[in-house]
């Protein structure tokens, strides 16, 4: 008699297994299929059953992602406090991590990034990405780096980003290989040529300056000529060509507030080419 009541209840569990392994599988189906609602739906019966698992809920914690639902976070949670073991630990870890990023909550995502082995590509850009909107700019760096030469849609941002940062920090020669090579690059082709007038700038290459910029004149956004003529101008006074250093000076002072430095440079150039008034008038502004 009690072999037979063991053997039923075999059988009975069995079936109670079967039929929540047949809709598991109905809602990794559905969960494929992107219905990820429908997907839901299912699983929340087998939750409510009191048959959950660490498949069904992260199954179910996947969902609400997917949904940009409220209550993934604490989804996955959930499922880290009842299984605590299970073998979801990266997979969670990266939709938790993308979570807080998509939210802009980078301290957040920074910590689930950092618990994950093996990141990709893209998840290597995003946890440096959420470095460099802390300012955490070392860190953001390093990050940038090791996909920078990789075989990504990530590696030209990279670039980017990476040269932004040595150019703030100072790292001028880092920051202006990384700018050079971005001349010809699609997304950030238009922007990198006035990075790289800085730099030759602050590195006092000024006839390299000249060189680089004068062509630049003819295809400039309305909101970098001024920025442009400025440099333009002062490289042209310290290489001695003051008719040109003067042009510059006026087209810059033509669209923008000048600075008491403008107007000595402007006047001395004028003093250098004899025209005595034009020389007072703007030494007059800097001592006004």
């Amino acid at each position: 008699m009690k072999e037979r009541f063991v053997l039923l209840l075999f059988i009975i569990m069995g079936g109670v297994l079967s039929a929540q392994d047949v809709s598991l599988s109905k809602a990794r189906s559905l969960f494929d299929d992107g219905k990820y609602s429908a997907s839901q739906s299912i699983l929340n019966q087998i939750s409510n059953s009191g048959k959950s698992t660490a498949s069904t809920m992260y199954l179910n914690a996947k969902c609400s992602k997917k949904l940009f639902l409220s209550d993934a976070i604490s989804l996955y949670d959930d499922l880290n406090t009842l299984f605590p073991y299970h073998k979801y630990r990266d997979e969670v870890n990266i939709d938790l991590a993308r979570i807080y990023y998509r939210e802009k909550k980078y301290n957040s995502a920074i910590a689930s990034f950092l618990k994950v082995n093996n990141l990709s590509n893209e998840e290597l850009f995003k946890l440096a990405y959420s470095y460099f909107s802390i300012d955490s700019l070392y860190d953001a760096q390093l990050y940038f780096s090791k996909i920078i030469d990789a075989d990504s849609k990530f590696s030209s941002a990279s670039h980017y980003y990476y040269a932004s940062i040595a150019y703030d920090r100072g790292l001028y020669k880092s920051a202006l290989d990384k700018f050079k090579k971005l001349l010809n690059d699609e997304r950030f082709g238009k922007i990198a040529p006035y990075y790289i007038v800085q730099i030759l700038f602050h590195q006092k290459q000024y006839q390299q300056l000249i060189e680089f910029a004068e062509p630049l004149l003819e295809d400039v956004i309305a909101s970098r000529k001024s920025e442009i003529n400025r440099l333009l101008a002062e490289a042209y006074y310290r290489t001695n060509n003051f008719m040109n250093a003067i042009n510059n000076f006026e087209a810059f002072i033509i669209n923008e507030d000048a600075s008491s430095l403008v107007y000595f440079l402007l006047g001395n150039s004028y003093f250098k080419l004899g025209n005595y008034e034009s020389a007072i008038s703007n030494f007059e502004r800097v001592i006004g």
